[in-house]
This record gives structure tokens, C-alpha cells and sequence, in this order.
């Protein structure tokens, strides 16, 4: 379990990098597949592992909910983009 919730870790710092440094690839099927991927298992992960050390479970909440709130800003700015136009 320690493995899997490493590696969710991993994508959503990925997913954090690349949303401040260059959000394009966060624009492409692969990409937004990666970024709603990982938020899913997060919260698959969060569910059903009951065995998980409070550690691990407070970072891969704080981290999910980052990834979410990413999400959220980029869903409002992509909309107030579009409605300029």
C-alpha cells in the first residue's frame, strides 16, 4: 500500500510542476487523463485503505485536494478566457 500511495504522490506533485510551469501539458488528452486519473485513485486509495498510516493519509489528502483545487482554478480560468471572447 505504501508503493501506491508513493506514487500517487508522485503524479500529483507532477501534475502541481507542470500546472505552474507549463500547464499545455496538462491540455492534452494524455495529460488531463494523468490529472483526473490520479485524483480518482486518490480517493479510491483514500477509501479503501484503512490499513495507511495517518502520515500517509494526511499527505495524500492534502495533496488530492491540491490536485482538485488545480482543477477547480484551471475549469474557472479556462471559463472567464472563453468568455472574453
Amino acid at each position: 500500500m505504501r508503493t501506491i500511495v508513493y506514487l500517487l504522490l508522485a503524479c500529483h506533485v507532477a501534475v502541481i510542476c507542470y500546472w505552474i510551469s507549463d500547464w499545455t501539458v496538462l491540455t492534452t488528452p494524455v495529460g488531463l487523463a494523468i490529472w483526473a486519473g490520479g485524483i480518482m485513485a486518490s480517493l479510491v486509495v483514500l477509501r479503501v485503505g484503512r490499513f495507511m498510516s495517518t502520515k500517509q493519509r494526511t499527505m495524500l489528502k492534502t495533496m488530492t485536494a491540491a490536485s482538485i483545487l488545480l482543477a477547480v482554478c484551471s475549469l474557472l480560468i479556462e471559463w472567464a478566457v472563453r468568455s472574453m471572447s
